[in-house]
């Protein structure tokens, strides 16, 4: 009794070997046909949908009235005067050179923090001898001299450094900003 019993399970043995063999055999030619069609549509994707672009912007900033230690409402413009530098694309475009920048709007605080939102407008040149123009509706916290911003296409942080006045003795009045962020076309 005790062969016949070794018989049979050599016997299912083999016939579960055969079985996982033809299983993993199935498994592995839907598996191969379902990465092709994967990789078919990553090819199909187009290569700018989503591009992006890291970005520098300085430019003097004048506040009007100037921060103090009391809180107030201010506004605030760069007059026009101001540059990006960006490394990447946009809408599919190679970023060729440097920029211009616009930044214009109103803040809540005082010399320690507040908030604000404002608009960039910028031109960025880009490959074909075209400007890429961003208008950008931002909001923007800050503590101190360093601050974030956020808008739906550009976001980053910030940080000023006084330029006339001292926010204690007179008020705040020009600042210089260098801003680092992200720029990601849609």
């Amino acid at each position: 009794m005790g062969e016949a019993a070794d018989v049979m399970r050599r016997k299912m043995a083999a016939f579960n070997a055969q079985a996982a063999r033809g299983l993993l055999g199935w498994k592995m030619k839907y598996l191969v046909v379902a990465l092709m069609l994967a990789g078919v549509g990553v090819i199909a994707e187009p290569a700018h949908a989503a591009d992006t672009a890291i970005c520098t912007v300085s430019h003097p900033l004048t506040l009007s009235p100037g921060l103090t230690p009391t809180p107030g409402q201010h506004g605030y413009t760069n007059q026009s005067i101001g540059t990006i530098n960006c490394l990447g694309s946009l809408n599919g475009h190679q970023i060729v050179g440097p920029g211009s920048v616009t930044n214009e709007g109103h803040l809540t605080g005082t010399c320690a923090q507040g908030t604000g939102s404002g608009e960039f407008q910028f031109l960025i040149p880009i490959a074909g001898g075209t400007e890429f123009p961003v208008v950008e509706k931002y909001t923007s916290h800050y503590v101190g001299i360093v601050g974030t911003f956020s808008g739906p296409k550009f976001s980053g942080a910030f940080e000023f450094l006084p330029q006339s006045g001292d926010c204690l003795l007179t008020p705040l009045t020009q600042v210089a900003v260098l801003a680092q962020g992200t720029i990601t076309s849609f």
